[in-house]
């Protein structure tokens, strides 16, 4: 294994950890909610792309249509989601978080950071500054591959 395959095995481990380590609280919100992660994920999709289809929901999720028509009733029951016919085309049907799901939303990605908040404030200036800089280098990476990605791939 060459030096850079042993630093990626290592950051997937590094990574994989951290995550495991803060998932905990999240899950335990989840529980009280009563919501499988794929719908708790499906929430998450619809902060970053309100008004999105069920077509595009379906591909983003990995999910059958019929699947995620079941997904979004149930979230509608909840008041977390709610339908509504496109402007420009009544055949279109878009998603959006209902205020309720938004706050669902916040809260659960507030556990993260109250959970996070205290371990990261221990890193110098500099370590935080560098830590920010990969993260953000990571996350261009991830959007760019996306944005690349068909649809649905």
């Amino acid at each position: 294994m060459t030096g850079r395959e042993e630093l990626l095995d290592q950051s997937l481990r590094l990574l994989g950890r951290v995550m495991s380590w803060a998932d905990p609280g999240r899950l335990e919100e989840w529980a009280e909610l009563g919501l499988t992660v794929t719908q708790m994920r499906l929430l998450f999709v619809l902060r970053r792309n309100p008004g999105a289809s069920a077509t595009a929901l379906a591909q983003e999720l990995d999910v059958s249509p019929p699947v995620l028509t079941r997904m979004v009733d149930r979230l509608v029951r909840h008041g977390l989601v709610q339908r509504q016919m496109a402007s420009d085309d009544r055949r279109r049907v878009c998603h959006h978080l209902t205020p309720k799901g938004l706050q669902t939303v916040q809260r659960l990605e507030q556990v993260g950071r109250t959970q996070l908040r205290p371990v990261l404030a221990q890193l110098s200036d500099r370590d935080l500054a560098q830590l920010v800089q990969a993260l953000e280098r990571l996350w261009g990476l991830i959007e760019a591959q996306a944005m690349s990605e068909p649809v649905g791939g």
